[in-house]
């Protein structure tokens, strides 16, 4: 964005901004642009990697060079996930299951081990309780 309004003839960069915030079809079309860019973003780290697989090959490249690459195919993938998180974000899953607009139901199981040793823990713990309260 700073780049495009460092042009003489282009808005500052505050009322793109502002511009973002106050016209929704604004700011769908910077969307729209970002998720664009994201997609070059991506076809360039694809360069990128061919190009350090290629220079990692060359005895006479350092590996400062294939680190460099892959220092600017991580950027690009970050930003990328920031302009376009849907398409390139990283994946998140929650499943929840339940009826439509109604509070989730929580259920706990139980085997019958583990429900007889929750009560003897409750049991223990209030006999601790009811002998510090009447000694």
């Amino acid at each position: 964005m700073k780049s495009i309004c460092s042009d003489d003839h282009m808005p500052e960069v505050w009322t793109v901004w502002n511009w973002r915030e106050t016209k929704p079809e604004f700011s769908k079309l910077i969307q729209r642009a970002r998720e664009a860019q994201s997609e070059a973003m991506i076809d360039a780290c694809q360069e990128l990697a061919d190009e350090a697989a290629k220079v990692a090959l060359d005895p006479e490249c350092g590996s400062a060079s294939v680190a460099a690459k892959k220092l600017a195919i991580e950027t690009r993938l970050k930003v990328a996930a920031r302009f376009a998180p849907d398409k390139f974000g990283d994946r998140v899953r929650q499943d929840v299951a339940g009826v439509p607009g109604a509070p989730l139901e929580r259920k706990i199981t139980l085997d019958p081990e583990q429900l007889a040793q929750l009560q003897e823990d409750e049991k223990t713990a209030l006999e601790t309780i009811a002998g510090k309260l009447h000694p």
